[in-house]
């Protein structure tokens, strides 16, 4: 009788932990949408990567990030990339690099859905449907400003995503 009771006592275990691992484990999939766009010291913007899209992998424990899925999506077309381990952000993406020279400086920004981020790339977590755009940016360092979308007109922000969806829409069209 205790050599049963042990047993079963033991099948439950085994059986509660492979229900809790494979909770964990289990696999989630994200189609993201992803634009890279320089700006421009004035203001205009140009289309360095057009809109790409993927499915990204993860799983309910390890879900996939804005980094993650910007490097399997520029990876799947063959863009060339280096990111900061240190900081887990983007340094270059298609020879388009973060620069300092003259007080000037430049840096990858990214929106998560027209948003500005809020978290690291490698800490945001994408879901199904989400789209992301890296900006590569400028300012200089005595007019360092919180959204590196104003433009010389003080206070006065430019749509960030109209170029892109304009270029979107052709290409369904297309």
């Amino acid at each position: 009788m205790k050599k049963l009771r042990l047993i079963s006592l033991l099948m439950a275990v085994v059986l509660v932990t492979m229900g809790l691992i494979s909770c964990g484990g289990e696999v989630v999939s994200a189609k993201v949408r992803l634009a890279v766009i320089k700006v421009n010291a004035n203001g205009s913007k140009d289309l360095i990567c057009g809109v790409m899209e993927s499915e990204i992998k993860g799983t309910a424990n390890n879900p996939p990030t804005v980094l993650q899925a910007a490097r399997e999506i520029l990876e799947e077309n063959s863009i060339q990339y280096t990111i900061d381990e240190s900081t887990g952000g983007f340094t270059s993406i298609k020879n388009q690099k973060e620069r300092s020279a003259n007080g000037v400086v430049s840096g990858w920004i990214y929106k998560l859905n027209g948003q500005d981020s809020t978290e690291l790339a490698n800490v945001a977590v994408v879901k199904d449907g989400d789209y992301i755009v890296y900006y590569l940016t400028s300012w200089t360092n005595e007019d360092a400003v919180d959204d590196p979308d104003v433009t010389e007109d003080e206070n006065e922000t430019e749509p960030e995503t109209e170029e892109v969806e304009e270029e979107e829409e052709t290409e369904d069209q297309g």
